[in-house]
């Protein structure tokens, strides 16, 4: 059984607050945010083609987050393997929608949950990829650049969130880069009630984290990262914390208040 699956609850104190971020303040200014702790994950999907999960967890890695959908049109046909697989070694293992910002945001949640099925003791909360429209006509698929009206943007992440957290009981996580909310005039109000994923490879300590979120809860630092058991480059991540913190981040083990 992999080790944190017997965590106990003294150690995952502060249970109501996972899936979410403690309120401080907020700025209408970037901010630079500079962790002191992190640990290591990685984010995967079909691309990365076979996996040795057990040699993933080997080379320090102790997440993943693993594509399972994207729109209402595809289910990753390598997640249910890279699901199973990743908590066996020893991972915690969450799963992410590629948002298709031309469909609506509850259907997309839909297919989501339905590939997914219940969160299980010791996963990490879902997590919505958001970066289309980006300037890149294949940004979705072949031909089609994700480009919506904002208002529609904002409508279908909120549809997504919404509708993930009331099915799951944990508020997924936000990906998305420093500039793309500004970039596609998207009001941001209110999204900052969800724990930001930032997208921002560096070979810094430091990443830019954008209003009106005051923190990051993960930063994908790398697209061309390395480890074992993966052929080729593969996304490098860091949760924000220690290991501990990431446990209470975590859903609990049963019995857990």
């Amino acid at each position: 059984m992999p080790p944190w699956l017997v965590v106990s609850c003294l150690v995952l104190a502060g249970c109501a607050a996972r899936g979410g971020v403690e309120d401080t303040w907020r700025t209408s200014e970037a901010l630079d945010q500079c962790p002191a702790a992190t640990v290591e994950g990685i984010d995967v999907f079909d691309g990365q083609g076979p996996i040795d999960w057990v040699a993933t967890a080997g080379d320090g890695v102790a997440f993943a987050m693993i594509k399972a959908t994207q729109g209402t049109y595809d289910v990753q046909s390598t997640f249910p393997y890279n699901w199973a697989q990743s908590r066996a070694a020893g991972l915690r293992r969450g799963a992410y929608h590629f948002f298709d910002p031309t469909e609506d945001g509850v259907a997309q949640a839909q297919a989501f949950l339905s590939a997914v099925g219940p969160l299980a003791a010791g996963d990490l909360p879902a997590m919505l990829d958001v970066e289309c429209p980006d300037g890149d006509a294949d940004c979705v698929l072949p031909g089609k650049s994700g480009q919506a009206a904002p208002g529609d943007i904002r409508s279908g992440i909120l549809g997504f969130l919404v509708t993930v957290e009331q099915a799951t009981g944990y508020r997924p996580l936000l990906y998305t880069f420093a500039s793309y909310f500004a970039e596609n005039g998207i009001d941001t109000t209110g999204l900052d009630a969800y724990p930001l994923f930032i997208a921002y490879p560096t070979s810094g300590t430091c990443y830019e984290v954008p209003s009106p979120w005051s923190d990051a809860v993960m930063w994908q630092y790398s697209w061309t990262g390395s480890v074992g058991g993966i052929d080729g480059a593969v996304d490098r991540d860091r949760f924000i914390g220690t290991a501990a913190a990431l446990s209470a981040f975590a859903v609990p083990s049963p019995g857990c208040p």
